[in-house]
């Protein structure tokens, strides 16, 4: 025991402990903090609108968290990727950095415009009294957002700039106006581009059967940059799986194009293959049901093609491609390049129109698409390629893909390789000028016409004269007081204010329509990350110094974002530095997707229909087994995606009023790895309560201890041993902690080992210097995640000493630097040596480094006095013989039998 002035410290540490044990009060340490806290960001307003730099003249570290549309209120899901964000912001500006940390508003879009319908009221007022209400919740979490670069899409300062991006890609020929089979959502009465459709064919938004309409729409040609987005993959620090998917959706193959002539025609069919060393086993060609080749049906299959047609205007293209294998005759046959025999072709669901040629080789043998085509129509089935050892002549029950083997019954190819037969067939078919090779992309032009009210206008005027030109920005949306939000019959609902829709032609001065579509919601937020850099601008969309704080450093959001959102954000950003706008072709250099909140969910065993919590008791039966009040029957629980409709939701605002915003942040942090699913737990998140209550008590505890003079006068070696692992432990935690943040974002684990640290400081003296540096780096590593609490209790420490040169206790804890790990002091002045006794392993020992590697007799007395010794060995002359290995990674005691 140490004292001072003959006064126990424990008794005193006793009395402080008793006396801050139930003073931590969330909603008094967040009111006093609030403002600070969300004022703890980086200064925006720089001379001449450029972006910060760093002390050092490094670029600042841009951190941005995908913006919400603003439904009015905040889930679970956006508690954790803004605490996510904001913990990493407030990192960084400990590290010393100038950070970008912006918000704004995705505002545009069908929800707002459905609801404006269902209230009687317009879009702009619901959407704007929403954006009050997230703001005020998101100020409640303490987010240090710069609110002064904020952006709402629907703002005509906003969407100015997204209608001169679209007229900008008009002069360069990437917007172009055509006439096109498009998906209709008959629900939301609008179009769809084929990303918003899902695998089943329906609507992303309404969920309803999605039909294909004929209508002359506004397309942008992503496909122009599809060879660059797919080659700038290699470049990007994003999760392998979200590469993955963007390089399926651009859909990259190689392969080639083979020109069949039409037998008895003049014409030919282009038909492309990415297997060209299984030529000699295509025994169909399959077209898209709009092929120009169709045309030339003769009269008896006409009925089946235009079937077929009409069967495939009702599925999405996503549906037909992945699992459909219908198709018609058509009575047209083409000969094979290379013997001249017939191939009969078909009109197939499974082709698309724009794809490559809109044809393709069908070769059953090796393809498995094509093996269900051949088998339901009944066409030959040829093995081309053997794999070794394989008997050519046996039949075939499946397609076999594999794309290694040897060539067989292909003429004078047979025996080759499959990589050397493709090689040697494609040279063949130039030399003879059968067709060339070729890349094809799966992705297509994106369709951004919307019939819809709510969005930014397409900045375009339609002339009898000049057809299509560009005209004054913005083109605002008129007001719909009186406004029928849903347009007849596909139409959209501007078309219906004559004012607004005629108007005079910009070239030539004669009458003129304004286009009435509005554009995909996607638009906008392909290049809010740019904005954010020079949001207040009115003559560009970012300048030039501005935008060098591009490309973003950490993107944050959701894995349902990986096509739709990222692929068009890379596309436009391309577009944008091409043109010059932006100082990097990629947006995003490297992306966190953060998993989805799941709530614990409760579902009827009888009906299986979704039960509210209240609908269920425990009963008190060995187990809690949770009963149906109504049946009396045991319900099924499991965790599911959080909806109003499944009654699992969590409302934010409630768990911060109960716990705090502090609580609620450092659990979302805890809980699961960022990127996996997060499944919400009341006791944990109480259990991460009681942790901050414990660290407020330690704080304190220690904080009256240091300043009651307890702790230095006299110590004994076991507590210079608890100083010294002390000491080590602060610096491993400020290493991990450290590498959380800035390397592997596993803040689960940095809680976590604030949460080792702070029970280490509790078994350790108080009132020394290496518990205040403890305390003090504890505090500053909490912070990113509880700035509330950490402020609070860095005042409460104000007068004990700095312990670093770079600390200023007087100054707020947001002001100080992020503290360094030191080398020295991560190694370990002490060894757990493992000890065995009779053979069997009875613990370890704490062992100095020097006694390890001194004097064998001096170890082993030091174990035989250690608690471990004394329990197991009850006399020195019972022990029989000592084993210690060389390595001295355990030391071992055999006893004489008794």
């Amino acid at each position: 025991m140490w004292r001072r002035n003959g006064v126990s410290c424990v008794a005193v540490c006793r009395v402080v402990s008793r006396r801050w044990a139930s003073q931590y009060n969330p909603a008094a340490v967040e009111e006093k903090w609030s403002s600070t806290v969300r004022r703890a960001s980086t200064p925006t307003s720089f001379p001449g609108g450029q972006t910060p730099k760093s002390s050092s003249g490094a670029k600042p570290f841009y951190t941005l968290s995908m913006f919400p549309y603003p439904s009015g209120s905040l889930h679970m899901g956006h508690v954790r990727v803004y605490t996510i964000s904001d913990a990493l912001a407030r990192f960084h500006r400990f590290q010393g950095r100038q950070v970008i940390h912006p918000m704004g508003w995705d505002a545009f879009g069908l929800p707002a415009e459905n609801a404006a319908i269902e209230r009687g009221v317009e879009p702009v007022v619901w959407t704007s009294s929403n954006i009050r209400s997230m703001r005020d919740q998101l100020d409640m979490l303490g987010l240090c957002f710069d609110w002064d670069r904020a952006v709402t899409t629907c703002d005509p300062a906003y969407y100015k700039w997204t209608q001169w991006l679209f007229q900008q890609m008009y002069a360069h020929g990437l917007a172009y106006r055509k006439e096109a089979e498009v998906n209709w959502d008959p629900v939301d009465q609008t179009v769809l581009a084929n990303e918003q459709v899902d695998a089943e064919g329906r609507s992303w938004r309404s969920g309803a059967k999605v039909e294909k309409r004929m209508l002359k729409q506004w397309f942008l040609g992503i496909t122009q940059y599809a060879e660059r987005l797919h080659d700038g993959l290699k470049t990007l620090n994003w999760p392998s799986h979200v590469l993955d998917m963007q390089r399926t959706w651009i859909g990259r193959s190689e392969g080639f194009v083979f020109n069949l002539d039409v037998i008895g025609g003049s014409t030919s069919v282009k038909a492309f293959t990415t297997r060209p060393d299984t030529i000699f086993g295509a025994t169909f060609v399959g077209v898209s049901p709009n092929h120009p080749i169709l045309d030339a049906v003769l009269t008896g299959y006409q009925d089946e093609v235009n079937h077929l047609r009409t069967t495939v205007s009702r599925q999405s293209a996503k549906f037909g491609e992945k699992k459909d294998c219908d198709g018609a005759e058509t009575g047209v046959f083409v000969a094979h390049p290379f013997t001249g025999l017939p191939i009969p072709v078909y009109a197939t669901s499974y082709v698309l129109d724009g794809y490559g040629t809109g044809a393709v080789l069908g070769v059953p043998a090796h393809d498995e698409r094509d093996f269900r085509f051949a088998k339901r129509f009944g066409l030959p089935v040829i093995r081309v390629v053997t794999s070794p050892g394989q008997d050519a002549t046996t039949d075939i029950h499946e397609a076999e893909t594999g794309q290694e083997g040897i060539l067989t019954a292909s003429a004078e190819f047979s025996g080759l390789s499959v990589l050397e037969g493709a090689s040697a067939i494609c040279d063949a078919a130039e030399k003879n000028d059968f067709g060339t090779r070729q890349i094809n992309y799966r992705v297509r032009d994106w369709l951004v016409s919307r019939q819809r009210y709510w969005g930014a206008p397409i900045p375009m005027v339609e002339c009898d004269e000049c057809g299509d030109v560009p005209t004054e920005l913005p083109v605002t949306l008129p007001h719909t007081s009186g406004l029928q939000l849903v347009g007849a019959d596909g139409g959209s609902p501007l078309s219906s204010v004559a004012d607004w829709v005629n108007t005079s032609c910009p070239q030539c001065g004669n009458p003129a329509k304004r286009c009435t579509d509005t554009m995909d919601t996607f638009v906008d937020s392909s290049w809010y990350y740019a904005r954010y850099l020079d949001a207040t601008n009115e003559k560009e969309l970012c300048s030039a110094p501005s935008s060098q704080g591009l490309p973003v450093d950490l993107y944050i959001g959701g894995i349902e974002h990986a096509v739709l959102h990222l692929l068009y954000a890379r596309f436009i950003s391309y577009f944008l530095h091409d043109i010059g706008v932006v100082p990097s072709e990629e947006p995003f250099a490297k992306l966190l997707t953060q998993g989805m909140v799941h709530g614990r969910t409760l579902a009827s065993s009888v009906t299986g229909q979704w039960l509210k919590p209240e609908d269920v008791v425990a009963s008190e039966e060995k187990g809690g087994v949770e009963r149906e009040i109504a049946t009396g029957k045991p319900v099924e629980v499991f965790w599911a995606k959080m909806s109003k409709s499944k009654y699992n939701g969590v409302d934010p605002t409630a768990i911060v009023q109960k716990y705090g915003a502090d609580t609620a942040r450092v659990f979302t942090l805890f809980k699961a790895p960022p990127q996996a699913v997060l499944s919400w737990d009341d006791d944990a998140i109480q259990g991460v309560h009681r942790w901050l209550q414990r660290v407020w008590t330690l704080v304190n505890k220690h904080a009256e201890t240091t300043r009651a003079g307890c702790g230095v006068d006299v110590q004994s070696a076991r507590d210079e041993q608890k100083d010294a692992a002390l000491a080590r432990a602060t610096h491993l935690t400020i290493q991990s902690v450290t590498k959380a943040y800035n390397d592997t974002h596993s803040f689960n684990t940095a809680v976590s080992d604030l949460m080792k640290l702070s029970n280490t400081l509790k078994d350790c003296p108080s009132g020394n210097p290496s518990a205040t540096h403890a305390v003090r780096s504890l505090l500053i590593l909490l912070s990113p995640a509880a700035p509330h609490i950490a402020a609070e209790l860095w005042e409460t420490i104000a007068d004990l000493p700095a312990c670093v040169p770079e600390w200023d206790p007087s100054r707020p804890i947001f002001e100080q630097v992020w503290p360094l790990a030191d080398p020295s002091k991560l190694q370990s002045d002490m060894v757990e040596l493992p000890v065995q006794i009779g053979r069997k392993f009875r613990g370890t020992v704490s062992v100095p480094m020097d006694v390890l590697h001194g004097d064998e007799l001096a170890l082993r007395q030091f174990v035989l006095n250690s608690s471990v010794g004394r329990t197991w060995v009850a006399n020195e002359t019972l022990i029989a013989k000592v084993i210690l290995p060389k390595t001295k990674k355990m030391i071992g005691f055999l006893l004489k039998p008794d």
